[in-house]
Formats: C-alpha cells, sequence, structure tokens
C-alpha cells in the first residue's frame, strides 16, 4: 500500500485478522489499494479500500465496479458493516458464499457481470432495498431469493431467465421489477403478492400468456409485455386502474378484452404488430390517451368511438387493411401526429381540416387520387407524405401550409407543380421521385432553404437556370429522366455531397461542374458523354464515382490520373 507497506500492517495485525492482509493484497494487486473520491454526475463515491484498520472494519460504502476482475475473495464476507457494495462491471463468474455474511447491506450492484448463479447465501441479505443483476448469465435464481422482503427494485434485465422461482411472491415490498430481455415463457401465479409493485418490465420475453392474478397488481403504472408471444389478454388487466403506460406491441393479439375500458387512467397504449382485426367500442373510455399505436395489424375498420380520445396527439394506424376513417377523427383535435400509410384509404373524410395541430400527415401507400379541400386548415403541418398514390395534380391551396419544411409526392401521377408551390419557402426536403413531370416551374427558386430535392424517374427534359438559386443543396437526384444538359448555374450548388444524374441523355457537363468541391457521390452512368470538362479534376473529395455506360466517353491523360488519385484515396470507382 501507499501509506504503510503490507508487511509492517501485518506485523501489527492480530493472527484472526490476517484476512485484513489478504484483502488488502488483493486490493492491491487490482489497483483498488487507494481509497479515493470520484466525481460523478450523481455527486460522487469513494472507491477503493481504506489502508488503515479501523476505517476498512468500520467501512459502510464500497465501490469496486469496473475493476476487470475476475473473481472476489471471500475475506470481502469480513467487511460486515457495508451497506453499499458496488461491484459492477467486471467479470465475475461466481460469488463466494461469505457475500452472506453481508447482512446490513442495502444496495448491491452485480450488474454487467457474467453471473450464471446466485449461491443460496445471497437469502441472508435480508435488509436489502435494491439489487442489480442486469446483464449477466443467470438461467435461475434460488429460490432463497424469496428472503429478501425488504427489496424495493429488482433488476434482473438481459439475463438467460428460463422461469422464476414461486419465491419470487414473497418479495411484497416490490415497486420495481426488471426482467427485460430473458427468456420468460411464463410467469409463477405468485407474481400476483407483488401488489406494491408501480413497474413491471417484461419485454423481449418468450411469455404466451398471463396469469389472472396479474390481475392483483392494482398499483401498476408501467407495464412492458412488448416482443413476447401473447395470443390474449386474462380480464383481469382491467383491474390495472392505475397503469398510464401500457406496452403490448411485438406480440400475437387477435382482440382486446372488454375490460380495457377500465384502464381510464392510460396515456400511452402500443398495439403495434399484433394480429388485432378489430377494436372494442370500450376504448372510448380511454379518455387521458395522447398515444395511440396501432400499426401493423390487421384492422379493416375503427370504431367511431375512438372520437371520444380527445387527449389524442399521436395516432399511428399504418399497415392495417383500412379502407376509411369515421368522420369523427375531426374530434381529434389535439392530434399532432397522424399515420395512416400502407392501407387501403381511397379518401379522407372533410372533417380532417379539424386537425389544426397536426405537424405530421403521412397517408403514403394507399390509393388515394385527390386531398379534400379542407386540407387547406392544417397551417401547421411542417411533414407531409402523400407518396404511392394516385394523386394527379396537387390543388394550388397546398400554399396555405406554409410551414411545411418536408415534403413527399413520390410515385404518383403528377405531370406538373403549381406554381403556388413557391410559397412552401421553408421546405427543406422536397421528393418528386417517381411522377411524370416534364419540367419545373420557375418558383421553386423561392426554395431556398431545400437541402434535399429528389427529381428521380420523371421526364425531365431540362433544368430551370433558376436551380442554380437552391444553395443550401447538398443532395440532389436527377437519375432516370431525359435530361441532354445541365444549366451552368449548377456551378451554384457549392454544397452539394451527393449529385446523380444517371440513365439520362446527357452528352456533356458544363465546366461549372468543377466548382461542386464538395462532393463525395457523383453518378454519370448510362449517359452519352464522349467527354468531361478539365474541370472535373477538381472535385477531390468524390468517394464514389460512376462513369459506367458511356462507351464512347475518352478521358485525357489528366482526367485518368484524376481517377487514380481518386481510388489511391479510397474512392470507389466504376468506368
Amino acid at each position: 500500500m501507499k501509506n504503510t507497506p503490507i508487511k509492517q500492517q501485518e506485523t501489527n495485525l492480530a493472527l484472526d485478522e490476517s484476512w485484513i492482509v489478504r484483502l488488502w493484497k488483493w486490493a492491491e494487486d487490482h489497483s483498488r489499494g487507494d481509497f479515493r473520491w470520484v466525481d460523478s454526475d450523481d455527486g460522487g463515491y469513494y472507491e477503493g479500500l481504506p489502508c488503515e484498520k479501523s476505517k476498512l472494519l468500520n467501512l459502510t460504502e464500497l465501490n469496486l465496479s469496473g475493476s476487470l476482475f475476475t473473481e472476489l475473495p471471500k475475506e470481502i464476507g469480513n467487511l460486515t458493516q457495508l451497506t453499499h457494495l458496488n461491484l459492477g462491471s467486471n467479470q465475475l463468474a461466481e460469488l463466494p458464499k461469505e457475500i452472506g455474511n453481508l447482512t446490513q447491506l442495502t444496495h448491491l450492484y452485480l450488474d454487467g457481470n457474467q453471473l450464471t448463479g446466485l449461491p443460496k447465501e445471497i437469502g441472508n441479505l435480508t435488509q436489502l432495498t435494491k439489487l442489480d443483476l442486469d446483464g449477466n448469465q443467470l438461467t435461475g435464481l434460488p429460490k432463497e431469493i424469496g428472503n429478501l422482503t425488504q427489496l424495493t427494485k429488482l433488476h434482473l434485465t438481459e439475463n438467460e431467465l428460463t422461469e422464476l422461482p414461486k419465491e419470487i411472491g414473497n418479495l411484497t415490498q416490490l415497486t420495481h421489477l426488471f426482467l427485460d430481455r430473458n427468456q420468460l415463457t411464463e410467469l409463477p401465479k405468485e407474481i400476483g403478492n407483488l401488489t406494491q409493485l408501480t413497474k413491471l418490465i417484461l419485454w423481449n420475453n418468450q411469455l404466451r400468456e398471463l396469469p389472472k392474478e396479474i390481475g392483483n397488481l392494482t398499483q401498476l403504472t408501467h407495464l412492458y409485455l412488448d416482443g413476447n408471444q401473447l395470443t390474449e389478454l386474462p380480464k383481469e388487466i382491467g383491474n390495472l386502474t392505475q397503469l398510464t403506460k401500457l406496452y403490448l406491441w411485438k406480440n400475437q393479439l387477435t382482440e382486446l378484452p372488454k375490460e380495457i375500458e377500465n384502464l381510464t387512467q392510460l396515456t400511452k397504449l402500443y398495439l403495434g404488430s399484433n394480429q388485432l382485426t378489430e377494436l372494442p367500442k370500450e376504448i372510448e373510455n380511454l379518455t387521458q390517451l395522447t398515444k395511440l399505436y396501432l400499426w401493423k395489424n390487421q384492422l379493416t375498420e375503427l370504431p367511431k368511438e375512438i372520437g371520444n380520445l380527445g387527449q389524442l396527439t399521436q395516432l399511428y394506424l399504418g399497415e392495417n387493411q383500412l379502407t376509411e376513417l369515421p368522420k369523427e377523427i375531426g374530434n381529434l383535435t389535439n392530434l399532432t401526429e397522424l399515420v395512416l400509410k400502407y392501407n387501403q384509404f381511397t379518401e379522407l373524410p372533410k372533417e380532417i381540416g379539424n386537425l389544426t395541430n397536426l405537424t405530421e400527415l403521412d397517408i403514403r401507400d394507399n390509393q388515394f387520387t385527390e386531398l379534400p379541400r379542407e386540407i387547406v386548415n392544417l397551417t401547421q403541418l411542417t411533414h407531409l407524405n402523400l407518396g404511392s398514390n394516385q394523386f394527379t395534380e396537387l390543388p394550388k391551396e397546398i400554399s396555405n401550409l406554409t410551414q411545411l419544411t418536408d415534403l413527399s409526392l413520390y410515385g404518383n401521377q403528377f405531370t406538373e407543380l403549381p406554381k403556388e408551390i413557391g410559397n412552401l419557402t421553408q421546405l427543406t426536403h422536397l421528393n418528386l421521385g417517381g411522377n411524370q413531370f416534364t419540367k419545373l416551374p420557375k418558383e421553386i427558386v423561392n426554395l431556398t432553404h431545400l437541402i434535399s430535392l429528389a427529381l428521380h424517374n420523371n421526364q425531365l427534359t431540362e433544368l430551370p437556370k433558376e436551380i442554380g438559386n437552391l444553395t443550401q443543396l447538398t443532395h440532389l437526384a436527377l437519375w432516370k429522366n431525359q435530361l441532354r444538359e445541365l444549366p451552368k448555374e449548377i456551378g451554384n450548388l457549392t454544397h452539394l455531397i451527393s449529385l446523380t444524374l444517371c440513365n439520362n441523355q446527357l452528352t456533356k457537363l458544363p465546366k461549372e461542374i468543377g466548382n461542386l468541391t464538395q462532393l463525395t457521390e457523383l453518378d454519370l452512368a448510362e449517359n452519352q458523354f464522349t467527354e468531361l470538362p478539365k474541370e472535373i479534376g477538381n472535385l477531390t473529395q468524390l468517394t464514389q464515382l460512376n462513369l459506367g455506360g458511356n462507351p464512347d466517353m475518352i478521358l485525357t491523360k489528366a482526367q485518368k490520373e484524376w481517377i487514380e488519385a481518386l481510388k489511391n484515396s479510397g474512392c470507389w470507382v466504376w468506368l
């Protein structure tokens, strides 16, 4: 030790206290021989062992986390005054049975080790209030765990547990039980004894059913059951009237019990990725809901009672089989996000115009042919996705949506844009790909905040010179059009990092291409180039360059050297 050599200390100790020397030696060998204060975000803590016998014998808090040791000396069991012991983030595969001597412990941290089991002596630690075993390799718990009747928090996240002992039901003071990311297939009925629980976390297990005794946990506010194999919920779920968050996504639920109506304190209900074909009308009672996630189910209709959920701010209905929305959707005037993508909708009810707080509306991949004129009321929209529908024109009233930052029109049948598109001056992302545009309105010049502009897979034969005003662009997609030339103003786009021009009819590039010195991706494949301007050699930051499919293109010696230099710097080049 730094203060007093070990041999000198040993002479001062009685024979029955030789364990102290062994413990000091172990601490010194593992660089934990200095008792020092460590600052942290939550204030700080002492780590290491004190060098003085009196301090060691009266030690109440010991932090040995992150030391990477593989074993714990049995002498640790002599520090009987300890109340807090942190052994987290080491490589412990087992604990000495002497751990059971630390009967004053209230907090024991063993997270982030390699423990496969616990000694039965763990049951002696009857004063424990918090036990953290997250991130180990535990396959089971000893029945003696049931002796820890003062526990309020038990962490068993990310282990390999396949079952829980029935004695878990003795831990009646528990308020937090974390069992996520294990291999549990069932819960013992004794789980119902844990009536003080407020948080029960069970996501990513293999649970097929819940015991009816789950209904005894009437203090629960958070119940996480996502990522299991549940096919139904017991009607007793309706007893959990204090629940505010219920996570059930990624199960195999086909229906909800009508008793769900009792969960009137719920604010978040996650039901995505199940097999629900309908919602019970009793859903109307969940009037405190702010978030309702129903994506990836088999819903064909929504009950009109959904209109009673007036506190909803987020409603996710994507990837179902819905064909229409009830007009009562217009009652959800607090909605900020409405996601309807990947359904079979053909129209929106005019009541959609009541949702004046919407900031995001996603109706992509449906069968819409037109928008109701009431869409113009949604003046708070920042994200509007109309992609992959059957729209042929955009109403000029779109100009009212002046807060839009993201607008996607890809995969429709648009042939032109209204000049009013130029009023959307806050746009940063505009996707017009996969349509039938032959030209762009010059008003596009007003969209000076654009950083991404997708125009691919259209029928453009030219770009307006005003494109050069979009000087904030970083991504410009023009592939698969009928462009024969580019305006020299393309050289003004000096922030571009990606420019894709493949599958056009280009025969040459303007020399101003050399101004785009920030480009990392340039795709010129499948055109009709015969030569490239010498200024292309200025593009030294490229990581991807595609020149393939231009059989008549002749490169100069300087350009060949430029390409070799790019290759040597790690650029992928296709010729």
